[in-house]
């Protein structure tokens, strides 16, 4: 193999190995992310989500939450 084509070569596979890597990273992030923890997480950020959406909402109807002029 000459020097003009092995360059390339090793740089393929250093690709194939970093693509691995971040295959296997990945893959052990997807197994820690949905645990239980991370549910109960979900759960509290929907909530404060909604609660944040339910205010724009009545601010924007002049509801009382809505802020004083001045």
């Amino acid at each position: 193999m000459t020097d003009a084509r092995r360059k390339p070569d090793e740089r393929a596979s250093q690709v194939r190995k970093l693509v691995e890597t971040l295959d296997l990273l990945y893959d052990r992030f997807l197994a820690v992310r949905p645990s239980a923890y991370r549910a109960g997480e979900r759960e509290r950020v929907r909530r404060r989500l909604t609660r944040v959406d339910q205010k724009a909402a009545q601010r924007r109807r002049g509801g009382a939450a809505a802020k004083p002029p001045g």
